[in-house]
């Protein structure tokens, strides 16, 4: 796979430029399966705390209310 059919791989899985898939592929020396795993891991994590924080503003709300 050429490097720019590896990008287009990230891309078309993620919301991400040209240039940050780029760059992520070479952090993980063009290894598309390594930077995919990466990237659903900060996909997880984000989502985590977007329902922890939606968690604290239910209780927060709760308690004023």
């Amino acid at each position: 796979m050429q490097k720019l059919e590896k990008i287009d791989a990230l891309r078309s899985r993620f919301s991400l430029s040209y240039q940050e898939a780029g760059r992520l592929l070479e952090e993980y020396d063009g290894d598309v399966l390594k930077a995919l795993d990466e990237l659903e891991k900060l996909k997880k994590a984000k989502r985590q705390r977007a329902e922890q924080y939606i968690e604290e503003l239910t209780e927060e709300y709760a308690r004023k209310y």
